[in-house]
């Protein structure tokens, strides 16, 4: 048997994320050689934070160097891009058995001067899509790339030390009854630490409340621990993890217990994200893991790319990753549990981009790409028949790709039947008006934002999701767990830390969940758990109604940090101006405008102390 070129690396142990890695490539030349004029290519790990190469300085970070064994071929070598390198050989020959040895990273004398791993870690093993390293010649004359034996060859990024836990539980719980709490520990980039284990302690705010008060994490239990608990006291409570050993605490989200549950309780989502399947770093699975186990949601949504845009191939997505896809989400749903629902993103560069959201368990994929679906009115008229919803994000665009034409919204096309609801929030940034402070990565096209859809008429409720990239739904942001302001070019921590849809849903069924969010009984906020009601005349938020007298207001706020403000806005105005001392806070306040022809709409604004922000639903009212 001819013996072929092979790629080896020295180390199998796995890489820390977000730290620095040093480790030996070695090609090992097969019996075809590698004669002068060919070339080698290296293509290291890249985006999603991989160091960019670099080799002039051995003293500076993400050095890399080449050597030989046979000293007498001679090469040169250059960067073809941030992440890949090309050798060349110049002269002499590279025969059968002769080796290339490409040193990532340096040791130095009292440095490690290593090449940057990316800040997010996978749960499962290998599952990284961009760990890669590929080994590739081209031989002298023959004008194409082959890859050699063992390309590509998989890293595998692991969490790093504990730093933070996380508890969630549901937010209206009904006293004697009990109720499940999800914990996880986490690293400081958010990835769940596996193998942590050690004791955390547990209290509650409710000294009657039965629950344990203390877990010993092992191995096995791969860093998340369930258990039940108890409330028996009515009113509102929170759950305190302590972690003596790693000098953590936690506090859960806020929790209203009552002698009876109201007749709308708020069930927590994200409906937004990809997998490793286009230009996500996780797997299908990880991604429901995460959301499950690890975030505590009570529902989500993978939203893969359907076409080349974000699709690490280049191309759209096939039918049999399509079936795969509805597989997973139907294998993770769990009725009363946790809600999936068959989704995907339809991915266009000319009209903007939608989430396309399906009921239906076995649903049809209509692309962006397919000329019978490749504009928003055609790919209503495909949905015309099914129970589905057409959700725009990002409706400004985005600033940095730009240069590949992720176009703006055009409000002026409307389907008030299937586009329900718009994305005001997610890792990009704030998506509510022109000029708003935190548009981090939006490109600032005035008339194309969240205002000026309702200012033209369109009736859309108000939600937010991540847009995860980095296998963390419900706890994102798109670098670490915060968003980047390139105005600035730092991180900025006050901001974008999870991005989550709340929804008044009578229970927690696909169905029931899906009926809130048609009607707009919906809201978002910048990833924590605030609660709020925001209802006029007794009509709930997403609601339209008729009326000719003065309109009363009703607005109750429950943050997880003390309120700053809360603005009440009509047709985009603030009208009134509640300001905010505790946590909770409430109130009535009375609009005696009188409403022309026109009618108004009605939306809350909250913003805490701690920068944390929820957007409710417009209420539409009329004469």
């Amino acid at each position: 048997m001819k013996e072929e070129t092979t790629i080896s690396i020295d180390s199998k142990e796995a890489l820390v994320a977000g730290e620095k890695y040093v480790c030996s490539l070695e090609l090992k030349i097969g019996e075809e050689g590698v004669p002068a004029g060919s070339r080698i290519k290296i293509a290291l790990p890249c985006f999603w934070a991989w160091g960019a190469i670099q080799v002039s300085d051995p003293r500076q970070e993400n050095y890399v160097e080449v050597s030989m064994s046979n000293p007498e071929v001679e090469f040169i070598l250059w960067k073809e891009s941030g992440h890949s390198l090309v050798i060349e050989v110049t002269r002499g020959e590279l025969k059968a058995g002769d080796k290339v040895r490409i040193q990532c990273g340096k040791s130095l004398p009292g440095k490690k001067s290593g090449i940057s791993v990316t800040r997010w870690a996978s749960i499962t093993p290998y599952a990284n899509r961009w760990a890669r390293v590929g080994a590739s010649v081209e031989i002298a004359g023959e004008g194409k790339y082959t890859p050699v034996k063992g390309s590509p060859l998989i890293l595998d990024v692991r969490s790093g030390k504990a730093k933070e836990i996380v508890v969630n539980t549901s937010s209206f719980q009904k006293c004697h009854r009990e109720y499940e709490v999800k914990v996880a520990v986490l690293d400081e980039h958010r990835n769940l630490v596996t193998d942590y284990e050690g004791g955390i302690k547990f209290k509650c705010t409710d000294e009657k409340a039965e629950f344990p008060r203390e877990y010993i994490f092992k191995k096995e239990d791969h860093g998340t621990y369930r258990f039940r608990i108890k409330l028996n006291t009515p009113g509102l409570h929170k759950i305190t993890a302590e972690a003596s050993k790693n000098k953590i605490t936690a506090v859960s989200n806020p929790v209203v217990c009552e002698s009876s549950l109201p007749s709308y309780q708020v069930f927590w989502g994200d409906i937004h994200g990809h997998s490793n399947l286009s230009d996500g770093v996780c797997s299908v699975d990880d991604y429901y893991i995460y959301a499950r186990d690890v975030a505590g949601l009570d529902f989500t949504a993978l939203t893969d790319h359907d076409a080349p845009w974000g699709r690490w191939v280049g191309r759209a997505l096939s039918d049999s990753e399509w079936e795969m896809l509805k597989e997973k989400a139907s294998r993770y749903h769990e009725e009363g549990k946790f809600v999936t629902f068959q989704a995907y993103e339809w991915t266009s560069n000319t009209h903007g981009h939608r989430n396309v959201y399906y009921l239906e368990n076995d649903p049809p994929i209509w692309r962006c790409s397919d000329a019978e679906s490749d504009t928003p009115e055609k790919l209503w008229d495909k949905l015309k028949d099914k129970k589905a919803m057409v959700i725009p994000h990002h409706p400004s665009g985005l600033r940095f790709c730009i240069a590949n034409g992720c176009a703006v919204v055009d409000w002026s096309v409307r389907n008030d039947k299937l586009q329900r609801f718009v994305e005001i929030f997610s890792v990009h940034g704030n998506s509510e008006h022109f000029g708003h402070p935190q548009n981090f990565m939006l490109m600032y096209h005035a008339g194309h934002f969240i205002q000026d859809a309702l200012k033209m008429g369109h009736r859309l409720g108000i939600m937010s999701s991540s847009d995860s990239h980095n296998g963390h739904p419900g706890l994102s942001g798109l670098y670490d767990y915060h968003s980047y302001d390139p105005r600035s070019g730092v991180v900025d921590k006050n901001s974008c830390r999870g991005c989550l849809v709340g929804v008044y849903s009578r229970e927690l069924s696909r169905e029931a969940i899906w009926h809130a969010l048609y009607h707009r009984r919906c809201y978002a906020t910048t990833g924590k758990r605030i609660i709020l009601d925001f209802q006029m005349d007794g009509h709930l938020m997403g609601e339209e109604y008729n009326t000719r007298s003065d309109r009363e207001i009703f607005v109750k706020v429950i943050g997880t940090a003390p309120v700053a403000s809360i603005e009440i806005l009509r047709d985009n105005q603030v009208i009134f101006t509640h300001k905010g001392k505790k946590e909770m806070e409430e109130f009535t306040w009375y609009d005696r405008t009188p409403l022309d022809d026109k009618g108004a709409y009605y939306y809350v604004r909250v913003r805490q102390k701690d920068g944390e922000m929820a957007w409710s639903s417009p209420i539409w009212v009329s004469s």
